[in-house]
């Protein structure tokens, strides 16, 4: 029999003899196997390498690091191990798994893992997502099928529903086409019925029979796949397995439909609430002519103080005036006004026409037409500068001021086929202006256009005897009948003669030249120069009178000769030829 030893010393090891490895130095043991109780606050059971650490308030292997390696098992009975196998149920008040639970062996498992999440049929948590079933952490299933009865699923969403779902909650399509056949019947063409899932029915045409009251069109899977139903009992025509497709009902003169997910409808229109219909309800270009009875809408159906867009043949429009309206400006037409037309500011139009067709406007541009009878005047602030007055007292007149005017005759001329009867001349003795100003400002670039052209086109076989351009002055002055003033290197005035007379011919009748030419420059260039390429003399001079051909005056002292120069000093004519100065034989006559 075992004995039983209730006094021995505290021992941190108890050796067991036959083991002379294990027994520390001064320690001994028991002599043989004991059996019996062992009352000790701590002990080891084991070899050198692996044993067993047994206090009084845990057991646990040498190896032990807590959420490492290793086993303990406390005295209030919590265990911590690496795996554990349990062939029977596992029960507990309260308990954590750390990191998580599996339940058979992967991916033929059940798993939790240590987030909370749960899957099953795949090694991981992502895999079962997407192909067996998994429940995460935020509540999320993933399932490829599920049966559910008797649950409450709030605010879902659907994806991918399957052929063969339930079709009473999923959107549907089709392309059935109603019509009506008479007061009491409506009919529908075949046509396909296409679900959200993609399964389609191809439905038969039929019609509603002899109506009597409002009757429900249904499509009914559990009944026929391809003929419509009908009944008169709402209920009858929803739930599960049936799709509602239209309401019909008999009325007077044809029949009334209304189709769902189409917009077809045929209703009477005492069903429309009045003034229920507005812009809002009535899609674009829906109502077109064909749905207007001729003569239906008059202006008693229109009515409104504004309208906000139009598109019509109007033909004849009877308003006392129209107006529009945008900021400050206003364009109006008012044939019973002051102004018949006219647009520009509020209450003050820049632009206005009268009812006897008088015109206002701040500047016009005119391309072509013809004015006829009354006259035209240009004036600004009581200034008139042109009138064209077509009644026979002025045809054109210029008013450089107030009480100035160019021409004053009955019929004047310009720019026609005809002579003028009349020239420009000042109506007003004491009158002193600037009758004709011409000016170019060009301030960039290169001038390359003339500044006045006369160009005379006339044909005639008569021949022409006019002048193309003629300056008169009836009075003596000191003025000049032509004054060119000209700066740069080309010529001050060029004169091309494609005829056969004189380029240029001067006529006195007076006491002054004929020509004059004044040289006031300090170059060294001639006063008169002429090149002459043909057979006749470069200058010839003509005295028909009591005058010489020609005068020098001057009496110049030419200190450096050119050759071919002609002078007279004063008291000897002379002539340079090469290098040397002659005196032209002074013979007395």
């Amino acid at each position: 029999m075992a004995e039983i030893i209730t006094n021995f010393p505290e021992l941190l090891e108890l050796p067991v003899e036959g083991d002379p490895s294990f027994r520390p130095t001064g320690v001994t043991g028991f002599a043989k196997e004991f059996r019996g109780d062992i009352y000790s606050s701590r002990g080891r059971f084991g070899n050198g390498t692996n044993f067993w650490d047994i206090g009084a308030e845990s057991m646990k292997t040498n190896n032990f690091v807590s959420g490492l390696s290793g086993v303990q098992i406390t005295y209030a009975g919590r265990l911590e191990a690496e795996e554990g196998y349990f062939r029977g149920d596992i029960t507990g008040a309260t308990g954590t798994f750390t990191s998580g639970i599996a339940v058979g062996t992967s991916p033929n498992w059940f798993k939790v893992d240590s987030n909370g999440n749960i899957w099953s049929g795949n090694a991981t948590l992502a895999g079962a997502q997407s192909n067996t079933f998994a429940v995460t952490n935020t509540g999320a299933l993933y399932c490829t099928s599920a049966t559910i009865s008797g649950a409450t699923i709030t605010t879902p969403i659907l994806t991918g529903i399957q052929s063969g779902s339930e079709i009473a909650i999923q959107g549907w399509t089709h392309d059935l086409v109603f019509s009506v056949t008479d007061a009491d019947t409506v009919a529908w063409a075949s046509g396909t019925i296409t679900l959200m899932n993609d399964d389609t029915y191809s439905v038969d045409a039929g019609n509603t029979g002899n109506m009597a009251a409002e009757t429900y069109i249904y499509l009914d899977i559990g009944t026929s796949i391809t003929v419509l139903q009908k009944t008169t009992t709402k209920t009858t025509a929803i739930g599960s397995g049936k799709i509602m497709v239209a309401i019909c009902e008999n009325a007077t003169g044809e029949a009334e439909f209304m189709v769902f997910s189409s917009s077809e409808a045929n209703y009477d229109g005492a069903k429309i609430r009045t003034n229920s219909i507005t812009a809002n309800e009535i899609g674009a270009n829906v109502i077109t002519a064909t749905e207007i009875f001729a003569g239906t809408i008059t202006a008693t159906e229109i009515t409104g103080s504004t309208l906000s867009a139009i598109y019509a043949d109007l033909g004849t429009i009877t308003a006392g005036s129209i107006s529009v309206v945008s900021g400050a400006n206003t364009i109006g037409l008012t044939p019973g006004g002051a102004n018949a037309i006219f647009s520009g500011t509020t209450g003050n139009p820049e632009f206005k026409v009268t009812p006897a067709g008088a015109l206002t406007a701040t500047s016009a541009t005119i391309t072509g037409g013809t004015i006829t009878g009354g006259s035209i005047d240009i004036e600004s602030a009581g200034t008139h500068y042109l009138t064209v007055d077509t009644a026979g007292v002025t045809v054109i007149r210029f008013h450089p001021s107030a009480t100035s005017n160019f021409v004053t005759s009955s019929n004047v001329s310009m720019l026609m086929g005809g002579s003028p009867t009349s020239y420009f001349t000042p109506d007003e003795a004491t009158t002193d202006i600037t009758r004709l100003s011409i000016t170019r400002n060009k301030t960039s670039g290169t001038v390359t256009s003339d500044l006045v052209i006369i160009n005379d086109t006339s044909s005639t076989a008569g021949g022409f005897e006019a002048n193309t351009v003629r300056i008169t002055s009836a009075v003596k002055s000191t003025g000049v009948g032509l004054l060119i003033t000209k700066t740069g290197n080309t010529p001050a005035v060029k004169i091309t003669q494609g005829g056969d007379d004189d380029v240029m011919q001067f006529i006195q009748n007076g006491e002054g030249f004929g020509l004059r030419i004044d040289q006031d420059s300090t170059g060294a260039l001639a006063a008169i120069s002429t090149d002459n390429t043909n057979a006749g003399p470069g200058i010839q001079i003509g005295a028909w009178g009591n005058g010489a051909h020609l005068q020098l005056t001057g009496d110049p002292t030419v200190s450096s000769p050119a050759d071919g120069e002609i002078w007279f000093d004063g008291t000897n004519l002379k002539m340079r030829k090469g290098a040397t100065t002659y005196n032209i034989n002074m013979t007395a006559v």
